[in-house]
């Protein structure tokens, strides 16, 4: 039997309702859609919004089908129910019509979601989980890079003593290594830090100065 028009096979959303509802860190079964929504909410977290909310995507963007949701007028306007400025609602919108673009058969999947609203549900706060979790990765990578970047900024071309990447950060890194901390001092106290580097580092962590985002470290700046 063929299926009507804006309807999507009952076997592929099944598949996909099946892959949703799986019991986490249990293997899930055709990984296909389920996994290109998932790594679509990457990509959004990397390329638009790293802290995305995948529930508010949908809330908006399915309005925005039905004629509830303006795409020009109501943008205008911030909104009291969803407590969403009107910048975010028009950058769930975006995220929206990019998501209806990349997933195929997307508007034929519309109506069963609107069937079984629980699976739209779970399948937007996997979405949000999978986005979050690309935050954190990426983070995560880039402290390793700072590393390395770090390493070439020195002299010697390397920490002494050596940085286990695998080490706390808050007891190896920043304020508690002095070659990073010679990087990270301001330039108003660079001369002091020449002096006696210990002295500086200890008053810093003891608050007796105030290092704010107005004074930019000293790596900002060429060697004297």
């Amino acid at each position: 039997m063929e299926n009507r028009p804006g309807t999507m096979p009952r076997s592929s959303f099944s598949k996909l309702a099946k892959a949703v509802k799986a019991s986490k860190g249990k293997k899930r079964k055709c990984k296909t859609a389920y996994e290109l929504y998932l790594e679509f909410a990457r990509w959004v977290a990397r390329s638009i919004n790293p802290y995305i909310d995948f529930h508010n995507v949908w809330t908006i963007g399915l309005a925005s089908l039905d004629g509830s949701e303006d795409d020009e007028s109501s943008n205008d306007d911030d909104d009291e129910e969803t407590g969403l400025l009107a910048a975010e609602r028009a950058q769930c919108l975006l995220v929206f019509k990019k998501l209806k673009s990349e997933i195929p058969n997307f508007m034929e999947m519309v109506d069963s979601f609107h069937a079984k609203p629980n699976i739209l549900k779970d399948l937007a706060a996997q979405m949000t989980s999978a986005a979050r979790q690309a935050r954190t990765t990426d983070v995560s990578g880039l402290k390793e890079i700072g590393l390395d970047y770090v390493r070439s900024m020195l002299p010697e071309g390397r920490f002494d003593p050596d940085i286990d990447p695998k080490s706390l950060k808050s007891e190896t890194r920043g304020w508690n290594h002095k070659q990073i901390a010679a990087l990270l001092v301001p330039i108003n106290l660079t001369d002091e830090f020449k002096d006696d580097p210990d002295r500086v580092i200890a008053d810093i962590l003891a608050g007796k100065h105030d290092v704010g985002a107005d004074l930019f470290p000293s790596f900002f700046y060429p060697p004297c």
